[in-house]
């Protein structure tokens, strides 16, 4: 009688369910009102004609095309380089107050990652929350040194026109600098609070590293894949939280930022040391920015341990930025640093970033940008050190159109 009566309870509960589920959407449009959301299409669009002058050579085998390669070998001298997106979004208002959106970023290119961010937003006065493949709060709040030019320069940059590894991928530990805490698109929810007297908080989860799909670089599998894999070589668990300060001060505007972040490998995944995956990887981070007048005086700050989830992969990042902007023009010019240490390996890269834009029309821009790079190791093995060490010199012209 009593499995009975719990039959019967579980079928009307599930029944009310269904009933809630059905009703709801009707229910919300009539009580809360608000139009339809229409998408609009956006996006960007920058490139350049990139030449550089690298480390070249066959290494101490003397075999061209070999693992000890210098990472200027059989690489030419110049190059086109771009990045451009497809942005549709949309957002709509409810009679509440309640704002819901949708942003869905396509890489107008061919790549294992044909879409770069999508999903859905509901913010209000008690903050904003946000669920789908999209960057965690880290990345978003970031503070600290800006590139000279969008998306050229040596801070997390989209366009790289120098080699840290030769054609077989062999090379220096320290790519370029990265002081923004998390950089990596996957499923998560973020929430950001209000900004409160300049401050303002975040909060992000990621369950498992992975994009929804069954293709490209990090597949969860398709929508009937069900739950995934839970001993994998790779992240889980991603806890991160970020905070801002941003007020200005009479007539000098600041800005400050932390983040951390901390995530756990696969059940029953071993350690090993230089092996991908078998690591948990932990981050921290800082940045500041100074501006006046035009001009804008940042730096930044990150700790990374079992970096990019290689255990015993502990790295360290720092750079600096002075900017100046007037009408039409924009420029600066950045130092970064970066070391990279894997047991008695140390790797490490220095540069330097001088570049300008000049804006042509609302979201049209011309630029160009010298940097120079400096890649070295402290390896004992001959061929390490060959493939490890570059010296290189680039120069890049292009336009911009954000549209």
């Amino acid at each position: 009688m009593a499995d009975g009566r719990a039959a019967r309870h579980a079928l009307l509960s599930a029944t009310a369910l269904v009933s809630v589920a059905v009703v709801m959407p009707q229910g919300l449009l009539a009580e809360n009102g608000g139009a339809p959301i229409a998408l609009k299409l956006g996006g960007e669009f920058y490139g350049a004609f990139s030449i550089a002058d690298q480390t070249s050579g066959a290494g101490p085998d003397g075999i061209v095309g070999t693992i000890d390669d210098a990472p200027g070998q059989n690489r030419r001298n110049n190059g086109f380089l771009r990045v451009s997106r497809i942005f549709f979004s949309g957002d709509t208002k409810l009679d509440n107050g309640l704002d819901v959106g949708v942003l869905v970023k396509l890489n107008a290119e061919d790549c294992l990652d044909q879409i770069d961010e999508a999903f859905i937003w509901f913010e209000s006065r008690l903050g904003r929350f946000e669920y789908g493949a999209t960057d965690g709060v880290g990345d978003k709040m970031v503070i600290g040194s800006a590139n000279p030019v969008a998306y050229l320069g040596l801070n997390t940059p989209d366009l790289l026109p120098a080699n840290p590894t030769n054609s077989l991928g062999a090379g220096n530990l320290a790519a370029t600098p990265v002081t923004t805490v998390d950089t990596a698109t996957l499923e998560r929810v973020n929430y950001f609070t209000p900004q409160i007297h300049g401050l303002q908080l975040g909060l992000s989860y990621v369950p498992v590293q992975c994009l929804e799909g069954n293709a490209g670089t990090t597949p969860c599998g398709g929508s009937y894949a069900g739950m995934p894999a839970g001993n994998i070589a790779q992240g889980y668990d991603y806890l991160q939280g970020a905070a801002t300060y941003e007020r200005p001060i009479g007539p000098v505007d600041l800005g400050l930022y932390a983040a951390y972040t901390r995530a756990d490998t696969g059940s029953g995944v071993v350690a090993v040391p230089g092996v991908a995956g078998t690591g948990a990887q932990r981050q921290w981070g800082a940045g500041a920015s100074i501006g006046y007048q035009g001009v804008a005086l940042g730096g930044g700050y990150r700790r990374s341990l079992d970096d990019a989830f290689t255990a015993d992969l502990n790295v360290t990042d720092w750079n600096a930025s002075l900017t100046y902007a007037t009408g039409p023009w924009s420029g600066g010019v950045q130092y970064a640093s970066k070391e990279a240490r894997l047991l008695a390996r140390t790797d490490s890269f220095d540069g330097v970033s001088v570049g300008a834009a000049y804006q042509l029309g609302p979201g049209i821009s011309l630029f160009g940008a010298a940097q120079y790079y400096d890649w070295s190791t402290n390896a004992a093995a001959a061929a390490v050190r060959s493939a490890a060490t570059n010296e290189a010199w680039t120069l890049s012209l292009g336009a911009g159109l954000a549209f």
